[in-house]
């Protein structure tokens, strides 16, 4: 198999449904356009990943209540496989936090919960965590000189839980 490529446009929101003011989900490193690449996939070696994990960001889900970070994607004519998970690196005091598994991103797919039961409070609230984005191909799934590239436009909300 040749040349697979993932082109994704990573993009944050906050919403919810109480105070939007006070909430803040940002990155800290990395964002915009990430390019995952798999050059070869050979039959019986398969799938082959591509990963990247440079992309850090923090929250601040001062909404009063219970929140979630939610994720989505819309990928037209989406061909190939892409994952992403959050690793937390930091959580506020005396919080609770529940971390889901990798989450499969799918073109059109409805809001997924990355992490959810940030609790309110002062520092309970707030965290960082790492995005660790994964590609995988399958010689079954062709290749981008047939398909083109795969582009995601990935979007994270907070909400209120």
């Amino acid at each position: 198999m040749s040349l697979l490529r993932y082109i994704l446009a990573v993009i944050i929101m906050g919403t919810s449904a109480t105070s939007v003011d006070a909430q803040r989900l940002e990155f800290l490193t990395g964002g915009g356009p990430i390019t995952l690449e798999i050059s070869e996939a050979p039959p019986g070696g398969e799938p082959v990943d591509a990963t990247d994990a440079g992309t850090r960001i923090f929250w601040d889900a001062n909404l009063g209540v219970p929140a979630k970070l939610v994720v989505s994607t819309m990928a037209t004519s989406q061909h190939f496989r892409l994952f992403v998970e959050l690793q937390v690196t930091s959580y506020g005091t005396g919080s609770m936090v529940d971390m889901h598994p990798e989450v499969e991103l799918v073109d059109g797919m409805f809001d997924e919960d990355i992490l959810t039961n940030i609790l309110p409070g002062s520092r309970s609230q707030q965290g960082t965590g790492l995005l660790r984005y994964r590609a995988s191909a399958r010689v079954a799934d062709g290749n981008s000189q047939t398909h083109g590239d795969d582009t995601h436009t990935v979007t994270y909300t907070l909400l209120a839980q």
